[in-house]
């Protein structure tokens, strides 16, 4: 096997450095969702947490004052409001920084990369692939659920949509195509994810940046663990032992691929044997 150079001709450098600084916002973008999320999580169980704690005393001691006062006012439409409006605003503000960087910084960036090397062309198709028809096939399917959902309920009987397991099949059967849908726009989602690993595997083959490697890993860990987590219990724990780590992958992804950029400012990229 020969080596290489995988240098950057001085004609692409600038559309190069482009790609790879859409990567590292992006990065950064996908750092700050998951920061996001975990305060969704954090407002959350903070909020919960007194329930949780009073929880042995109220089912022991039912009539106690304190402990009556305490669930009304943690289920007082005021309390729940404002949990709501604060997961909510969490939610929305994590859901714009993902398609930020996605749509805007990930898939243009792999195609730049794609047009200085042949070796990012398959990360960046299957990034597109997955990304944007998974977003367009879960959109489908969505709405597709929500148009039955409106369709059916004037159909139920009037004495509830509900009261029977026969009226639950019956409202329930026709949305399994549009959560048929979905699955499938999940598992094209997964494709678009295998692509940016693919994609962080090549970038350290080519520059030799550890943290990416460590990244690319971690996603491989969170794909194989969210098939886990589908196991009663055990998936659950294991669910909150790795929340975590998208925090820790998007961070070494942003510090590899700044540590490229400034690798190509310095002219410092290595030979690499293939």
């Amino acid at each position: 096997m020969l080596g290489v150079y995988m240098g950057i001709d001085e004609s692409v450098r600038d559309y190069v450095l482009r790609g790879l600084e859409d990567l590292r916002k992006g990065s950064l973008a996908m750092l700050i969702a998951q920061i996001l999320s975990i305060a969704v999580i954090v407002v959350l169980v903070v909020s919960l947490f007194p329930l949780l704690g009073a929880l042995p005393f109220i089912i022991t001691t039912p009539q106690a004052p304190p402990y009556t006062d305490l669930i009304r006012s943690l289920t007082s439409l005021r309390f729940l409001l404002a949990l709501l409006i604060a997961m909510g605003i969490f939610g929305l503000a994590s859901l714009i920084f993902t398609i930020y960087a996605i749509y805007i910084k990930f898939i243009p960036g792999s195609s730049k990369l794609r047009r200085w090397s042949a070796d990012f062309s398959t990360p960046s198709m299957l990034m597109k692939i997955g990304y944007i028809g998974g977003l367009i096939v879960i959109v489908v399917g969505i709405v597709i659920m929500m148009v039955l959902a409106i369709t059916l309920l004037p159909t139920m009987p009037s004495r509830g949509a509900f009261s029977s397991p026969m009226d639950f099949l019956r409202f329930l059967a026709p949305l399994f195509g549009g959560i048929a849908i979905v699955f499938i726009g999940g598992l094209l989602w997964l494709i678009g994810n295998i692509g940016l690993i693919i994609l962080f595997f090549k970038l350290h083959t080519i520059f030799k940046e550890m943290p990416l490697l460590i990244a690319a890993i971690i996603f491989i860990i969170l794909i194989v663990s969210s098939f886990i987590a589908a196991i009663p219990f055990i998936g659950m724990f294991i669910s909150i032992a790795i929340s975590i780590l998208p925090l820790v992958a998007w961070l070494l992804s942003y510090i590899g691929l700044g540590n490229i950029v400034r690798k190509i400012h310095s002219q410092t990229i290595e030979p690499v044997a293939v």
